[in-house]
């Protein structure tokens, strides 16, 4: 067993001689640069600094859910994950689908409680970066319920601030969005 350790060792130590830059030839068909490398004495120059990154799920303030349920019970039995303003009058809940998480580019139906004969008007904005404008779907038809349904689409991942208002009712919340590639399967 020590014999083939040492074989072994041995194959590798061999391998990365092969791969200082004396030790073998260029394998690619690419031929070799013509600029001479700068002389050993030459001052390092410092990299750029890397690009702001943006905020972690951390930094943004996200909004919890509400531990209660609008009151009329077809619309709260639409999910468990509803936000309300602090008056209980605009209530939005994510469909139970998405279990809580938003997802960049992925259209998520969001269902609003409001008041029979208010038009709902909605908006989103990134708060940790620019971003091209969230795509927010409001059929028509909901007036004369008590609730609207619609779709929210977040092109980027990040913190994402959503405003609801419905007559003179007003929510907001403040929501982070995976980026879609965590996206589970089985979520459309």
């Amino acid at each position: 067993m020590a014999r083939y350790l040492a074989v072994w060792l041995y194959l590798v130590a061999l391998g990365l001689v092969a791969c200082t830059v004396g030790g073998s030839r260029p394998t690619s068909l690419t031929p070799p640069p013509t600029t001479p490398a700068p002389p050993a004495t030459a001052a390092a120059t410092a990299l750029p600094a890397p690009p702001a990154s943006s905020s972690s799920a951390a930094d943004c303030p996200v909004t919890p859910f509400a531990s209660d349920r609008p009151s009329h019970p077809n619309t709260a039995a639409f999910t468990d994950t509803w936000y309300r303003n602090p008056e209980g009058t605009l209530w939005a809940g994510l469909h139970r689908t998405f279990k809580g998480k938003w997802y960049a580019a992925t259209g998520h139906k969001v269902l609003w409680a409001k008041g029979t004969g208010l038009p709902l008007q909605v908006r989103a904005r990134r708060l940790d970066g620019t971003s091209p404008p969230a795509e927010i779907d409001i059929p028509d038809g909901y007036r004369n319920f008590p609730y609207q349904a619609s779709s929210l689409t977040f092109p980027t991942p990040g913190c994402w601030e959503v405003e609801g208002v419905a007559g003179p009712h007003r929510i907001r919340f403040v929501i982070w969005v995976l980026p879609a590639d965590q996206k589970p399967l089985g979520i459309p």
